[in-house]
């Protein structure tokens, strides 16, 4: 048995493991979101959502998403300099 762990087995574990991460981070971005986005615009929970609810959990999601973006560019961005 090869003991040796060349470079394309590397990067495909690393490949790997990068999914993963995003994974488990965008699971808990979403998370997140409906959480906030819940308790925000959802004042008594029934069996359908009004009109005002669903604007607002609409605006919610967007405004929580473009944060997101915009959080994440400048990490990025930070973490390249």
């Amino acid at each position: 048995m090869n003991n040796d762990f060349n470079a394309a087995e590397a990067d495909r574990a690393l490949n790997q493991m990068r999914q993963q991460v995003t994974v488990q981070a965008l699971t808990k971005m979403i998370n997140t979101m409906t959480e906030k986005c819940f308790e925000k615009c959802i004042v008594k929970p029934g069996s359908q959502l009004t009109d005002r609810e669903k604007r607002c959990l609409e605006s919610c999601a967007t405004n929580y998403n473009s944060t997101m973006t915009l959080v994440t560019g400048a990490v990025t961005k930070a973490g390249n300099q």
